[in-house]
């Protein structure tokens, strides 16, 4: 059980890292569908999101 808990340490942080990313690639790619005559955010839609879906 000692073995166990630093893992956690390391797993926790890592998800949540994660799960901030996908929220934030998910609300960038809703604003860019919504402003698509912008050119600032255009370049944003050549790069393809990377597939985290479990």
């Amino acid at each position: 059980m000692y073995d166990f808990e630093p893992t956690l340490f390391y797993i926790i942080p890592i998800m949540i890292f994660i799960n901030l990313n996908v929220l934030k690639s998910l609300q960038s790619r809703k604003y860019i569908n919504n402003n698509s005559s912008d050119k600032e955010n255009n370049y944003e839609t050549t790069t393809p999101l990377p597939d985290l879906s479990f």
